[in-house]
């Protein structure tokens, strides 16, 4: 959009009112261009600062909250930058630090084992472009001595800002990781080598329960051989029942997952159950949630975790009891939840904070492996156990899975 043509245009008319005219309507034509042109590159360019500013103010939110010293440091050796973490590190106010000299504020509170000095590390990166990562080093904080990481690199930006970018990181957080990956492959390899044995094992249990109801059946009319057999064979049975819960919790078959009514799943289980129940004199009251979506679960995996909850109940309860079992979907929160609640004997907060460790239990006869077995299926769905209990008040047990385990029916 050019204001040329309007200016010379006037001199083609021969009336001088005319022409004069022509010139003041070219003049104001080219104040109001000239404003349109200025608006929109004041509009833009403060546009722009405005997201620049959001952008660095976001920087440093992020920056504050990490858990590292971190500070830049200007090609003048002033401090232009230190986050909150590393002037609580150096035991400094940040107001302190920002806009001094590196040396006056880390010199004598920030002291290298060695003869080398931190300023000479930063030195070399913001002079010669030495860039050092987590290079270890012992360092001397107010007397007190740790083992820190050091990574420094060059900054430079567009206006010409030339500065390094320093960051110390505590060793301890990087050794206790390690030794964690170390922990965690030691307990893999146990884990197999434990599974492989027990898997062993059972081949000659097998045979042994074999040659002993053979035993038993060629001495019927010895009553001592006879009992004896049936407790061999009950045993065999109780460490066979052991071996096998220990081999699902090392290594669980490969899940089958497809799209299932949850209240379906929950109902048939009851009707499972029910005969148990009139045995042990114990009622279930069921509530179905009718909003529940369908799941994608892995069905025969998902029955055993409520079989075994269920079966825990009754173990919980003496006599005349009360199992309540409630489905809901919670829109909100997205989630799916099934819940087991008895009127049983409950649990104190110490026996609570053990029921998922393997082995654990306070039942006679007990494995210790149907709960763990149960927090590794529900994992496996991506959700998790809620377990609630008071002695004297009964237990309540609530299934949780999340969003992504459900799928809209079509």
């Amino acid at each position: 959009m050019s204001v040329l043509p309007l200016v010379v245009l006037p001199f083609f008319f021969g009336d001088p009112e005319l022409q004069v005219l022509m010139i003041f309507l070219s003049l104001i034509w080219g104040i109001l261009v000239l404003a349109l042109y200025r608006s929109f590159f004041h509009h833009y360019y403060h546009h722009e600062a405005n997201e620049e500013k959001d952008a660095h103010f976001w920087i440093g939110e992020i920056l504050d909250r990490m858990p590292f010293v971190i500070f830049i440091v200007s090609k003048e050796e002033t401090i232009v930058y230190i986050n909150d973490y590393g002037a609580e590190f150096i035991n400094l106010n940040r107001q302190d630090v920002v806009s001094k000299k590196l040396q006056e504020c880390m010199g004598k509170r920030v002291i290298l084992d060695g003869s080398l000095e931190l300023s000479d590390f930063i030195k070399d990166t913001l002079y010669h472009r030495i860039a050092y990562e987590q290079v270890p080093v012992g360092v001397r904080i107010n007397g007190t001595r740790e083992m820190v990481r050091l990574t420094t690199y060059t900054l430079n930006q567009k206006e010409g800002f030339q500065g390094t970018f320093v960051m110390l990181t505590d060793d301890r957080t990087g050794k206790v990781f390690e030794e964690q990956i170390e922990r965690n492959e030691c307990l893999t390899a146990v884990g197999q080598m434990a599974a492989g044995i027990c898997h062993e094992i059972r081949n000659p249990l097998q045979s042994v329960k074999g040659f002993v109801q053979l035993l038993g059946e060629e001495n019927q009319d010895n009553e001592n051989v006879k009992a004896y057999g049936e407790i061999i064979i009950s045993e065999i049975d109780r460490a066979n029942g052991i071996i096998q819960e220990f081999l699902q919790l090392a290594k669980p078959s490969v899940a089958k997952f497809l799209r299932k009514d949850m209240n379906a799943l929950v109902e048939e289980v009851i009707l499972l159950m029910s005969s148990e129940a009139l045995m042990q004199n114990v009622a279930i009251e069921a509530r179905f949630d009718e909003k529940m979506p369908l799941m994608l679960v892995d069905e025969s995996r998902i029955k055993q975790v409520l079989i075994n909850l269920l079966s825990n109940a009754f173990g919980a309860i003496s006599a005349q009891g009360l199992i309540e079992i409630d489905t809901k979907y919670d829109a909100e929160t997205a989630e799916g939840r099934v819940t087991i609640s008895d009127n049983g004997t409950g649990m104190d907060p110490e026996t609570l904070a053990c029921i998922n460790q393997p082995f654990f239990t306070t039942k006679e006869g007990g494995t210790g492996l149907g709960l763990p077995i149960c927090y590794s299926i529900i994992e496996d769905h991506g959700g998790h156990i809620q377990v609630e209990s008071a002695l004297g008040k009964g237990t309540t047990c609530t299934i949780i899975l999340p969003e992504s385990a459900y799928f809209q029916p079509d």
